[in-house]
């Protein structure tokens, strides 16, 4: 009985050392800034924040950590919401995120067209990094979002993506399991000329979202993507502004576990007495 009670235990420490050291990853460190958002039309009406005030305004609210507002712009970094949320095959992702979000303020379907911009400090992002403007439905799971990005290859196969620096925009749902309807365009640094603007408009009448951006502080906008369609008829949407710095860890498959757990088993039954 004490023996088997031991293997007990043995196998459950050395199970939770296992996945603590193959699940428990920190994401790099990181610092994005935009100094100013905009947006026009639906229930929202026009609304401009150049982030002068010293301190986020009431019309925002900060989900996460670390967030500043100094020196006319918003600066999102470390430390912010950390959290494991994708197990793919053997790979684990992590994530950390920062982002504030309006408060009070929505935009719904069938109330009008509507625009939002986002202005960004040029920064490329570190790897499997982005930062960028989201547009969501909680209650659904499903939003359409644009950002900037440096991915490596896990990260890009698994969003279906070309590996390095662009600009993503499509549609994703988060019901326990990736869903993505995304779409790529990539740039090299020298490709940036001024700040950066992502910029989300949505035409009410087709529910149709397109994507548009620019690379010379507004002077010029690309918009190589095909328009998106969400899923959910007549849903209210949030808007928010933020960073991710994502983190690959391939956890080993259970094998190696199992095989340990073994040979206590066989170990103990070795030294087991007969009675």
């Amino acid at each position: 009985m004490k023996q088997a009670k031991l293997l007990a235990v043995m196998i459950a420490l050395y199970g939770s050392l296992f996945l603590l050291k193959t699940s428990c990853v920190y994401a790099a460190s990181y610092s994005f800034s935009v100094d100013r958002f905009e947006i026009s039309g639906n229930l929202s009406g026009d609304f401009v924040d150049d982030f002068n005030g010293g301190s986020i305004g009431t019309r925002w609210r900060e989900d996460d950590p670390t967030v500043v507002e100094a020196d006319g712009k918003v600066t999102f970094k470390n430390p912010g919401y950390t959290g494991t949320n994708i197990f793919q095959n053997n790979i684990s992702i992590s994530f950390e995120r920062t982002f504030i979000a309006p408060d009070g303020w929505i935009v719904a379907n069938n109330f009008g067209d509507f625009q939002a911009t986002s202005t960004w400090i040029p920064t490329i992002p570190g790897i499997n990094q982005t930062y960028g403007i989201d547009i969501y439905t909680g209650h659904h799971d499903e939003g359409i979002t644009m950002s900037v990005y440096n991915f490596g290859q896990d990260i890009a196969d698994l969003f279906g993506l070309a590996p390095g620096i662009g600009i993503y925009f499509g549609r994703y749902e988060d019901v326990g399991e990736i869903a993505l309807d995304m779409q790529a365009f990539s740039i090299i640094p020298t490709d940036i000329s001024g700040d950066i603007l992502l910029k989300i408009v949505f035409d009410d009448d087709n529910d149709l979202f397109t994507g548009m951006f620019s690379l010379d502080g507004g002077n010029s906008f690309q918009s190589p993507f095909s328009d998106v369609t969400p899923n959910i008829a007549d849903a209210v949407y949030e808007l928010n502004l933020g960073a991710e710095s994502w983190e690959v860890s391939i956890v080993p498959l259970p094998g190696a576990f199992w095989l340990f757990s073994f040979a206590i088993v066989s170990l103990l039954r070795f030294k087991q007495p007969k009675y």
